[in-house]
């Protein structure tokens, strides 16, 4: 009895053993399937986040490049003055039609949701949203599959180097940058086998990434006050915080020495980065990116790295040295060149322009329109046509819809008003602005002055020229010289007033060399095959100061928008997350 007992017990034993091994490998086998079909279900969620996330890249990256090709419809007063100009600050519209709506299009801080639909049937969801800041885009794909998520988040940068969105942008080089030249924004050169530097800096030469309103009252030589300034300046223009300004060089090399600067250090006090200030520029971007530091390799250009570096030049960058971004880098329109429309040179395009929707003034001509009341006798010395203190009139038609301008002159105020009705074509002519004159024009228009038989085509500002109000949204003028655009800089002796600098307003093109000498402020753009702050295009003694007014490439006064591939865009991506 007693063995037969103790049998029984052991047979239990085992049974229990035997049946908590059988239990352990069904659970550890379950354990298992739960396992795999968590991952595989965890798999798919990714992929479905994973497909959110590279469909709204290539997306956004469509929608950018269709907003620069569509300005006209994109550019809203928040697209047209955001942070470093980039248009996706509306968000994506996705439908095309000009309107960002909920539900259809991803607006910038929204929320998108779309279904994924497996080979086997089974759906999965992602809920893609949109946050742009500054030049940053960044989108965050959340999805779904079977009860698992994953999320998908990328950040990219989003730029386009337009020839209108630099302060200088030239075609052979900017000279030599020395003396107490500044700039507050972007410069562009694109040049070919050039046989000096393309940009050569020393003295005291610096660049600037932003500006504050009482620096833009220094700039106007603090002879205006904040209101005044407000009436030439668009609101949003009257602080920049962050230009993300570069400097950009394609086809030549730079060599950055003396005491020159790039960016700044560090803010003035009370400013700080948080709120968007950034005294850094964005970088600066040469041909494959090569630099060096050596005075002997750096006396030669054939010799030289893309960019040098020293003599106690200052670099405050974010980011740094690098090759030039642009497959397909922006042209410096000439008026040889193409236009947008097929066959036709800018020049053409341009005389087209003036013929249809302005006016013609040829030197020699035999007559003009019977319709054109104009006598250009009264201002005219020479070849050169000027608007100083005499007054002229030359319209086709009746304000508001004539074609031509009008000029008036006030003694007391030593002030001169300037309103063009279109595009009006000089050809033979120079054409001056006179000293200690204000010149304020209204409209956007365009001065186009030709050289003819070798006689004109060349334009001075001796005096003031300024917006009416609201630049450049409202009030623009374009200059188009043939040949030489100076801007002198000659001190402006006005009524009641000490002598003061000198402040030009604008949009100008050289199809030579642009002179914009000491004692001068240009607000805009200037854009010419070669920038100097001399005559010769040796040093300049300084106090020249240019500044990029944010906007402006996308409110072009008329003929600019027919220079083609004044624009290329750029999407690289910088961060990618997966969690």
């Amino acid at each position: 009895m007693r063995k037969q007992g103790i049998a029984l017990v052991a047979t239990l034993a085992v049974v229990v053993v035997v049946a908590i091994l059988v239990f352990g490998t069904f659970f550890t086998t379950q354990l298992e399937i739960w396992t795999t079909r968590n991952d595989t279900t965890a798999n798919q969620a990714y992929a479905v986040a994973q497909a959110g996330i590279q469909k709204y890249k290539t997306l956004a990256f469509q929608t950018f490049r269709y907003y620069l090709n569509n300005i006209n419809t994109y550019g809203s007063e928040l697209a047209r003055y955001a942070q470093c100009g980039n248009l996706l600050t509306i968000g994506l519209d996705l439908n095309r039609d000009g309107t960002i709506a909920a539900g259809t299009d991803l607006p910038n801080g929204g929320t998108l949701t779309e279904t994924i639909l497996f080979p086997d049937g089974s759906r999965g969801t992602y809920t893609i949203s949109l946050s742009i800041s500054g030049p940053y885009l960044t989108l965050r794909s959340v999805g779904q599959y079977g009860g698992a998520q994953a999320t998908v988040t990328a950040v990219a940068r989003v730029s386009s180097k337009g020839i209108f969105s630099n302060a200088i942008a030239t075609g052979l080089g900017v000279g030599t940058l020395n003396g107490n030249l500044e700039i507050w924004g972007s410069v562009y050169a694109q040049a070919t086998n050039p046989s000096d530097f393309v940009i050569g800096s020393s003295g005291a030469f610096k660049m600037h990434n932003y500006y504050t309103a009482t620096q833009l009252a220094q700039l106007f030589g603090n002879n205006f006050t904040v209101d005044q300034i407000r009436d030439f300046l668009k609101l949003q223009a009257m602080e920049q915080r962050d230009m993300c300004a570069t400097l950009s060089v394609t086809g030549g090399k730079v060599k950055i020495w003396g005491n020159s600067q790039i960016g700044d250090a560090s803010l003035p006090q009370g400013l700080s980065t948080s709120d968007g200030w950034n005294p850094k520029v964005d970088g600066i971007y040469v041909g494959s990116g090569t630099q060096g530091t050596r005075q002997n390799e750096c006396n030669n250009v054939s010799n030289a790295p893309d960019v040098c570096v020293g003599g106690g030049a200052n670099l405050y960058t974010s980011g740094g040295i690098g090759a030039f971004p642009y497959t397909n880098p922006p042209a410096i329109p000439s008026l040889s060149g193409p236009c947008t429309n097929a066959g036709k040179t800018w020049r053409e395009c341009l005389r087209d322009l003036a013929a249809n929707q302005g006016v013609v003034l040829e030197s020699g001509a035999s007559s003009i329109p019977s319709s054109l009341v104009c006598n250009l006798n009264t201002i005219l010395s020479g070849s050169t046509l000027t608007f100083g203190q005499t007054p002229i009139t030359c319209l086709d038609g009746t304000p508001p819809n004539a074609k031509g301008f009008i000029y008036t002159y006030d003694e007391n105020t030593k002030q001169g008003t300037l309103t063009v009705y279109g595009t009006v074509n000089f050809r033979g002519y120079d054409l001056e602005f006179k000293e200690d004159v204000v010149v304020r024009y209204t409209n956007k228009a365009t001065l186009f002055v030709e050289a003819k038989q070798n006689q004109g085509g060349n334009i001075t500002l001796d005096g003031d020229l300024l917006p009416g109000q609201s630049f450049p949204d409202r009030d623009v003028l374009g200059l188009i010289a043939e040949n030489t655009l100076t801007i002198t800089g000659d001190a402006q002796n006005l009524t009641g007033d000490s002598p003061r600098k000198q402040v030009v307003m604008g949009l100008f093109y050289a199809g030579q060399r642009a002179i914009i000498q000491q004692n001068s402020t240009v607000f805009g753009t200037v854009v010419a095959r070669e920038v100097c702050t001399s005559n010769n295009c040796n040093a300049g003694s300084g106090n020249t100061s240019i500044v990029q007014v944010p906007g402006l490439e996308f409110n072009l006064p008329p003929g600019f928008n027919l220079a083609p591939n004044t624009t290329s865009a750029f999407f690289g991506q910088l961060t990618y997350e997966r969690r």
